[in-house]
């Protein structure tokens, strides 16, 4: 039987796990990372004995491994890029092997010491036939199939690399003053003017740097926002004013606009504007004035500031459309307004897309949708893909995602996972641009949350973007027959990346008793976990824990729907009902959400937002929203779970004296080893929360387990290391816990990697070696 797969090396973790092997005769044969000096080598250990493979492990590059196990020879060899390794070994009353990429879940043999390693390819051989071919590339969400027998492998803690090809990065963001012009070279340069005309600040997106240059003379001719492009046939920037027909022209070469005074009369706000080097011309279309939609189709030279005006009779009045030139075409697509061109009377969002012939002055309809769950508005812009007859549009879908349209299919396709900017502005702007030279697409997002800044967000996107369809793999096949290779190996998948756990089980040669209709490896997963499961978080769940996450009734993941306003509002909420019956008061609210409102301000934001939080959360379940003499709570209905408020229950329940304790310090567990409280959500006031939540969990857990009087088994004391550590991976007690238990259970050889790397952090943090020897913490207990 062999086991191969492919691996890359990153730069965070020098050493640790790649995976553990668990005999049936509770032998472990590892895989490990060691460092010799300043390079890397694999490590087999067998036992507690271990071998180098005499090939070093560079940083940056894909290996191919594979480990052979034989039976009829009594060898184990693992190659490694090519340098290959045997050992003796006797597999004598051998049948079954566990196998756990990244963590080790196995009862007797956890670990958690994990080197930083991406996996993909993993395959199973028996005689040289392929039985397992999992790629790691395409999924759905929690699960990956093989392509062999489309045996299904959960997922836990996944970081998939192919999802970072429609997952959008920031690049750049930063506040601004108001009427701040913005605008992009394709060749690789946001151009960012000051209202004031002073001064353009360079952003160079192949390198990241940033350069300021002072203007010598002449200004912009508008105080409206992003009324400017930039013309690349004569490498200039173009300032403009439709109202006045009139331009501004800045010259790199001799560092001046053209113009020397501003205009303070403003176009149409939220016009679609494109320009089209081919005739010298701008198309701006559409806008809004004075409680009144456009749809104005004004052609502009911008040589001498001719324009030519036109009424797209058969195309409703509106705002925020997008636009592009494709050949002699201009497509417009989408916008807000209403038919009769005034606010006040029928507004709706438009999803329609039409073409107007640049020679015959003709505009067709192409297609409409009638309506959409989820409004959305284009950017100004969007980008036309001649080769494959298609339209990508940047939208405020979910706070920002790309889709795709073509002009000979109604409809659009998610071309993104959504960014979740909090969209809610005076005035919004966005923009979608391509990099020619980084093959990358860039993301504008341009807000005014008050009367004096703006905000801006650019964010980028890998071209060609990936349809989020395309990241998942076919639906899950009958599994009476794909579960038939059971014959062969009975396997159970985990599948994840450096930092979660990969397990198997393989039996060697038997046949698998199956039930019909049965999945055999539910049955299977059910005999070989080493802990019972008490959580279902699939469905109506609210996850503070490690990640914020929220999953609807029908098991949707529905965070992106949480703008980050909503996540705020939401966790304050539920933290403040777990702190204190009352809830949080009201005016403490308004000061830490909305500070830089004044009262009545902010309680209207307040109002509208917790419309909106009751909105959404109608999809996860019951949920009641209260204020009591002042003070705002949330009660979570029976049909939610949220990990933070059982974990919280747990605590209060097992400071009381409970017959029942080791089930609830298993439960509780289960929940803390999920992670610490929101690791990845940055504000200020909860870091007190934070800190308080690892506090009791060291303060209660460290309580357990010294309690002669509860004497906990083995796998619940080993469970709360590991969570000691999780909150505090510099806690001694934890320490002398795991590393006492390991090495009475025989594990010295493990004893001691646990006990190096502990040393190791502990270097890091306090800049002093760790006092106390192995033998010294061994003697403790």
């Amino acid at each position: 039987t062999t086991l191969s797969f492919q691996m890359y090396m990153r730069e965070e973790y020098r050493f640790g796990f790649i995976f553990r092997m668990v005999t049936n005769r509770n032998e472990n044969i590892d895989l490990v990372l060691t460092v010799n000096d300043t390079e890397r080598y694999p490590t087999l250990v067998i036992n507690e004995v271990a071998y180098i493979v005499p090939q070093k492990v560079e940083v940056g590059r894909w290996m191919p491994v594979s480990l052979r196990l034989s039976k009829s020879k009594n060898k184990i060899i693992i190659t490694c890029a090519g340098k290959s390794l045997t050992v003796a070994h006797l597999f004598d009353r051998t049948s079954d092997v566990k196998i756990a990429f990244g963590t080790c879940p196995f009862k007797s043999f956890e670990s958690t010491d994990i080197a930083s390693v991406n996996i993909k390819d993993i395959k199973i051989f028996n005689d040289g036939k392929l039985k397992r071919y999992w790629k790691l590339k395409e999924h759905q969400q929690t699960l990956v199939l093989d392509s062999v027998a489309d045996i299904a492998a959960q997922v836990i803690n996944p970081d998939w690399l192919i999802d970072t090809y429609s997952t959008w990065h920031k690049f750049y963001s930063d506040k601004l003053p108001l009427n701040t012009q913005i605008t992009f070279n394709p060749k690789g340069a946001f151009y960012i003017v000051s209202p004031d005309s002073k001064t353009i600040r360079v952003l160079n997106t192949n390198d990241g740097s940033q350069q300021t240059i002072p203007v010598n003379r002449g200004c912009i001719v508008s105080t409206s926002p992003n009324t400017i492009f930039y013309n690349s046939s004569t490498n200039q920037l173009v300032s403009y004013n439709l109202r006045e027909a009139i331009f501004s022209k800045y010259s790199f070469d001799a560092n001046e606009w053209s113009a020397d005074t501003q205009s303070t009369t403003d176009p149409y706000l939220n016009n679609s504007a494109t320009f089209n080097p081919a005739d010298n011309t701008l198309y701006s279309f559409g806008g809004y004035e004075y409680y009144k939609y456009s749809h104005d189709l004004v052609r502009m030279n911008v040589w001498d500031g001719h324009q030519k005006h036109a009424e797209l009779l058969n195309v409703a009045p509106r705002f925020s459309s997008s636009s592009v030139i494709a050949g002699k075409t201009l497509y417009l697509f989408g916008g807000r307004g209403s038919k009769t061109g005034k606010q006040e009377i029928a507004p709706r969002n438009y999803y329609d897309l039409y073409s107007f012939d640049l020679m015959t002055e003709q505009a067709i309809q192409l297609w409409e949708i009638d309506s959409i769950t989820n409004d959305f508005l284009p950017s100004e812009n969007m980008l036309f893909d001649a080769e494959n007859n298609c339209f990508y549009v940047f939208t405020t879908l979910n706070g920002g995602c790309l889709i795709k349209i073509k002009p000979d299919a109604k409809g659009f396709e998610t071309m993104s996972f959504p960014i979740g900017e909090n969209i809610d502005a005076l005035y919004l702007y966005t923009n979608l641009y391509y990099a020619v030279s980084q093959n990358k697409l860039y993301a504008l997002i341009y807000q005014q949350k008050n009367q004096s800044e703006i905000d801006v967000s650019i964010y980028s996107l890998d071209y060609p973007p990936i349809p989020i369809r395309n990241l998942n793999q076919n639906s899950l096949p009958n599994t009476s027959s794909a579960f038939s290779w059971l014959k062969i190996f009975g396997i159970i998948g985990i599948i994840v990346l450096a930092g979660g756990t990969v397990y198997y089980i393989m039996k060697g040669r038997k046949k698998a008793k199956t039930p019909q209709n049965q999945p055999a490896i539910s049955e299977k997963i059910d005999d070989e976990m080493p802990e019972i499961k008490y959580y279902d978080f699939s469905k109506s769940a609210i996850c503070l824990l490690k990640n914020f996450t929220i999953i609807d009734k029908e098991g949707n993941d529905i965070t992106g729907q949480f703008s980050p306003t909503l996540k705020k509002m939401l966790i304050l909420l539920i933290l403040n009902a777990e702190k204190d019956k009352k809830g949080i008061f009201g005016n403490k609210m308004l000061q830490l959400l909305w500070f830089d409102k004044n009262e009545e301000s902010a309680k209207n934001i307040r109002n509208v937002y917790l419309s909106k939080l009751r909105s959404a959360l109608e999809k996860v379940g019951d949920v009641e929203i209260q204020n009591k003499n002042g003070f705002w709570t949330i009660q979570l209905g029976n049909n939610i779970i949220c990990d933070y408020v059982e974990a919280m229950r747990l605590f209060g329940s097992l400071k009381k004296s409970d017959s029942n304790y080791q089930e609830q310090i298993g439960r509780l567990l289960e929940l803390l080893l999920l992670g610490v409280l929101l690791p990845n959500t940055e504000i200020d006031w909860l870091d007190n929360f934070k800190s308080d939540f690892s506090n009791l969990t060291i303060e209660v857990l460290t309580r357990f387990a010294n309690e002669k009087e509860r004497r906990l088994n083995d796998e619940l004391r080993l469970r709360i290391a590991d969570t000691l550590l999780l909150h505090d991976i510099a806690n001694e007690e934890a320490l002398t816990i795991k590393c006492s238990m390991l090495f009475r259970s025989g594990k010295k050889g493990l004893a001691k990697n646990v006990y190096d790397n502990f040393c190791k952090e502990y270097k890091n943090l306090f800049g002093t070696n760790y006092k106390y020897s192995l033998t010294e913490i061994l003697a403790e207990k």
